[in-house]
């Protein structure tokens, strides 16, 4: 009888663990989320001071097109007199590093953003360019924490995974580790701390709200609406805020151009 409890307990662990999601899967789901075909987006970037203190609020319009294993994003600042008409296109290839073009009005071209700039700020947010896309799973090692953790952010508390990634090869990233918080519902990374080369706490990017979108056609998508990304080291803050969007209305081709980045029509 007593062999018989210990395999009845054998098989239970086998089971836990053979239907338990590691967490190199659960980062590649949380990265692979099929975003909408197509979406136009006016969004406010505010820039925050260390005492809280709003410096700036930039007007940005987000064109986005999703194509099997490519999804492109032109993001455009139509206001502000000294970033007004800067562009950016990004694509996003699945399972490699994304390319990115930027136009800026005092060089007159459109360039692509060097391996070296991809850690530096974006338009002077506590974003790096790098923080703009997702980074491909097969990226780094990933390390379960905790399987079963609960994390408030802003109003709403969930129920996740918490997961280290860390690079396979360091020159990837700016980061030494990123620790994930992954919502176990939506799998969207609602809390990331993302860590400096020397092992510090450098910054922490929060989803402050997670809205559900509809697009044209009545098929409907989890949005990031609000998202927050507080520097630890020097106090400041960029606040994210989705402000309208349509989703699945089609985007000229056009428009994920360097061309486009270049004239704006």
């Amino acid at each position: 009888m007593k062999k018989i409890f210990v395999l009845l307990a054998a098989c239970a662990v086998f089971a836990s663990t053979a239907f338990a999601e590691d967490p190199a899967s659960i980062v590649h789901k949380s990265v692979s989320i099929t975003p909408p075909e197509f979406t136009m987006t006016n969004i406010s970037f505010q820039f925050f001071d260390k005492n809280g203190k709003l410096e700036r609020d930039l007007v940005v319009d987000q064109y986005g097109r999703n194509r099997a294993d490519l999804v492109e994003t032109v993001f455009a600042f139509v206001a502000d007199a000294d970033i007004k008409n800067t562009r950016l296109l990004q694509a996003e290839k699945k399972g490699k590093q994304d390319d990115k073009w930027i136009f800026l009005p005092s060089v007159g071209t459109a360039r692509r953003v060097s391996s070296a700039e991809r850690q530096k700020s974006f338009v002077g947010s506590e974003f790096a360019y790098d923080d703009m896309s997702l980074r491909p799973a097969d990226l780094d090692t990933h390390t379960m924490i905790n399987e079963n953790v609960s994390k408030k952010v802003a109003a709403t508390t969930y129920s996740c995974w918490q997961i280290e990634s860390v690079p396979i090869k360091k020159a990837d990233s700016g980061y030494s580790k990123r620790v994930q918080f992954i919502d176990k519902k939506t799998y969207l990374p609602v809390y990331v701390e993302y860590y400096d080369r020397k092992g510090a706490l450098l910054k922490v990017c929060s989803i402050e709200e997670i809205r559900t979108g509809t697009g044209v056609t009545g098929k409907t998508y989890p949005i990031r609406s609000k998202v927050r990304m507080e520097n630890k080291q020097n106090g400041r803050t960029t606040l994210v805020t989705l402000k309208k969007q349509t989703i699945d209305k089609p985007v000229a081709d056009k428009t994920f151009t360097q061309g486009w980045l270049v004239s704006g029509k």
